[in-house]
Parts: C-alpha cells; sequence; structure tokens
C-alpha cells in the first residue's frame, strides 16, 4: 500500500484530498487485497468487493495500519477526503463465480454508501480504477432444451462468453441453475425417456459455446417440456451508490483503460429448443445477447452484460452518477450491452 501525504489541491471546491493508491492484487501477491479467498486456484480473481476487501473486519482504527488503509471516525466509518487509485496490473483477471438470489454478481463491486463512510467522506470522494488486466462479466448459462409431441427433443443453448469458473456440468433441471453452472451449456431436453437432444457447449472468456443439436427420433416416452430462455451475462462492475442521501453529490468514479486492459460484459446463454428436434441457441459473445433456440417456441437468448449494474439501497434515490470510461487501448476493449469504448 502506498499511502501519500496531506496537501494535494483539488479542482472541486476548496478542499483536499489524500491521495491513497491501492493495487487489487492479493497480499500474498504482493498487494493490498486482505480477502485471500477471492484469488481462486485457476489463477483469477473473483467478485472483488470495495472497501470491504482492502481491510481486516474488526481489526480497524482511527489511523491507516498495515490492515486497514483508511482514517475513520469513532463509529468505524471511513471519513478522510480521499483520491484513490485502485490499479489492476497486467496479468490480473477480474470476473465472477457467485450466483444468489436470482442475481448475477459483479466483477468488481464499488460499495459508496454510509454503511462504510461518513457522508462527508462520500461527498469528497474521488476514485479513479487503472486498469492494465481483465475486468469482465461471467457469462449467462444457455436454457435448458424442451420437448414437445414426445418424439422430438431440442438442444440446450450455448453458455455466454465470459470470465468465471469452468463449470461443473450442466444445469439438470428446469428452472433452477445457481453459482456452478455460470457459463455452462443448457441441459439436453428430456428428463427421462429417449430421445436426447445434445447439450449446449460451455461459454469460456475465449469463445462462447454452441448450441446443442436436436433429436427427433420416434419415441413416445418421457414428457413435453417447454424450453427454457439463456441467462443474461454478468456486469463488469458494479456500483452501490449512496443510500437515502440525495442531498450529496455522488462520488467520482473514473475507469481508465490502459493499453493491454480489458473491460467486458459477459455474453448472454443461447435459448434452448424445443420442437422439430431444433438445436439450441449459441451463447453471445462479450456484451452480446444469445441466439434464441431454433424454431417458434425456442427459448430467448439470455440479454449481454452491461458494464455498470447501479444499485440502489434506497426508494427514495432513482439516479447514480455514471462512470466515466476513457480507454487508451484499442478500441473496442470497453464493451457491454450498453456502451462500447
Amino acid at each position: 500500500m502506498r499511502l501519500g501525504s496531506l496537501g494535494i489541491n483539488s479542482t472541486h471546491q476548496n478542499f483536499k484530498r489524500i491521495p491513497l493508491r491501492l493495487n487489487c492484487l492479493a497480499i500474498s501477491a504482493g498487494g493490498d487485497m486482505q480477502t485471500a479467498s477471492r484469488l481462486n486456484a485457476d489463477g483469477n480473481y473473483y467478485n472483488i468487493i470495495f472497501p470491504e476487501d482492502f481491510y481486516v473486519s474488526g481489526d480497524v482504527g482511527p489511523l491507516p495500519t498495515s490492515t486497514d488503509p483508511f482514517i475513520r471516525d469513532l463509529d468505524g466509518k471511513i471519513s478522510a477526503h480521499y483520491d484513490i487509485e485502485l490499479d489492476v496490473p497486467a496479468g490480473q483477471a477480474i470476473g465472477n463465480a457467485f450466483f444468489a438470489y436470482g442475481l448475477t454478481f459483479p466483477s468488481l463491486r464499488i460499495r459508496l454508501i454510509t454503511n462504510f463512510w461518513t457522508p462527508d467522506a462520500l461527498r469528497h470522494l474521488r476514485i479513479t480504477i487503472n486498469n492494465y488486466g481483465v475486468i469482465c462479466g461471467s457469462g449467462g448459462w444457455g436454457g435448458t432444451a424442451g420437448r414437445i409431441n414426445k418424439d422430438v427433443s431440442g438442444g440446450g443453448g450455448g453458455g455466454g462468453r465470459g470470465l468465471h469458473p469452468v463449470p461443473s456440468g450442466h444445469p439438470k433441471t428446469y428452472g433452477s441453475a445457481g453459482t456452478t453452472y455460470i457459463g455452462a451449456g443448457g441441459k439436453y431436453g428430456v428428463m427421462g425417456g429417449a430421445p436426447q437432444g445434445a447439450s449446449g457447449a460451455k461459454g469460456t472468456f475465449a469463445s462462447a459455446g454452441a448450441g446443442g443439436a436436436g433429436e427427433d427420433d420416434a419415441d413416445e416416452a418421457g414428457v413435453n417440456r417447454n424450453a427454457e430462455a439463456g441467462r443474461a451475462g454478468g456486469s463488469p462492475f458494479w456500483y452501490d451508490f449512496i443510500d437515502g442521501l440525495k442531498h450529496i453529490e455522488q462520488p467520482e468514479v473514473v475507469v481508465k483503460n490502459y493499453v493491454g486492459g480489458q473491460i467486458y460484459g459477459g455474453g448472454g446463454g443461447g435459448g434452448g429448443s424445443t420442437s422439430a428436434g431444433g438445436a439450441g441457441g449459441a451463447g453471445g459473445t462479450f456484451g452480446t445477447s444469445g441466439t434464441a433456440g431454433t424454431e417458434a417456441n425456442g427459448g430467448a437468448g439470455g440479454l449481454g452484460g452491461t458494464l455498470v449494474v447501479k444499485v440502489p439501497l434506497s426508494p427514495s434515490v432513482t439516479t447514480g452518477r455514471d462512470f466515466t470510461f476513457i480507454n487508451y487501448s484499442t478500441a473496442g476493449t470497453i464493451k457491454g450491452r450498453d456502451a462500447e469504448y
């Protein structure tokens, strides 16, 4: 951790910010992130949360220490006026490995709420994310295939392109899929009885998964089921902004993507297919929707992931300040469903 001194001039009003630069690598890798579990066995980082991952809960005080870089008030909330830089170095890749409560979680979550910061600190906060590596949402999983007329089985949808752990198989039951199936291809369409269409292929960071082929051999076993839609791709950023304090100016958040850096929303999963033994739809590439399953009653493709998900934590707040993206790298290396730079 590199902590600057007081006295930096600000262009915003007549206050001074303290420069604080933090590296998003784990402590074990020479960085400033305290939460070791964010570094996965596959070498990727998943679901980093700022500021919580950068201090040891229960070991905080009024002044910065080796386990907490922040100045805090007596209630333990970050209280200083900061100009914070978060560095994602070349070679680091941050993706998503978590799905719960019907939500696909982000790769990097920025929590700018009064649970962690004083209102005064938030009013004067500025954050810059310097990306030299990869920040990418997870791919959506492919829709499970269906079956119609009992003798025709569709193929599962392909998984979306994104950064996520290797899926453990395919979503096996209709209407239920979770963390272990992020980016997976959809299951073939029969729960007992033949014929069985093929499952969709998984999505990876390198490519989206292809849809599985259907099967139309004559067989009256099994039951009819509708095909399912693909799941939406994940977002690289999630922004929890000020809860219920509309009079406070939203903090500045700037994302700078340097040469070699890549920032993407995940691709949506392809839709499953149902009738006439049709193939499942292919998963989407970065920030794009998956393809619907073939035939008129195939499942829809999942939407591509947006660059930023903004989450107001109070019904009284309906808008948050947008991230500002600056791309110093090749055009198109920042891409989501909502924007491309």
